[in-house]
């Protein structure tokens, strides 16, 4: 409200500039018209973070959530890097290093299909993450038991 507010007030101001040119000046048509642009800007993107943005996008927790559920399972990994590690508040294992005789673990993958070595495990439960903030890499999480 306080933008239309604004943006009348700003156009009333440039409309009486162009008409008495000489009054005013070009220079002041110039900057005036910079900052009904800089606060158009500052408006629509104000709009669009918060109704478009803001909206679509949060059906899954970040993924740095998973530290604040209490596990004390070793989690193995395929295609992380130390972002992924930090948010997870452990240690993540390469998928290969896997033991044998785990009857429990967490698997960390950036895709939905699960190697034929974990045939072996049912899935107890399966959680989905957006890794960071921005909310386009989505990180499965498997909680896998024998």
């Amino acid at each position: 409200m306080i933008s239309l507010i604004i943006f009348a007030a700003a156009g009333i101001w440039l409309w009486k500039a162009w008409k008495d040119k000489e009054r005013y000046g070009v220079r002041s048509i110039v900057v005036g018209s910079g900052i009904i642009m800089l606060l158009a800007n500052i408006s629509c993107n104000w709009f669009i973070e918060r109704e478009i943005r803001g909206k679509g996008g949060k059906e899954y927790p970040v993924f740095s959530d998973f530290k604040k559920d209490e596990n004390s399972l070793k989690i193995y990994g395929e295609r992380f890097n130390i972002i992924d590690v930090w948010n997870s508040g452990k240690e993540v294992q390469p998928l290969e290093n896997l033991e044998k005789d785990l009857k429990e673990f967490w698997v960390m993958k950036r895709d939905n299909v699960l190697n034929e070595n974990l045939s072996e495990y049912k899935i107890a439960q399966e959680k989905k993450f957006y890794r960071n903030d921005s909310r386009r890499d989505i990180i499965y999480m498997y909680h896998l038991k024998k």
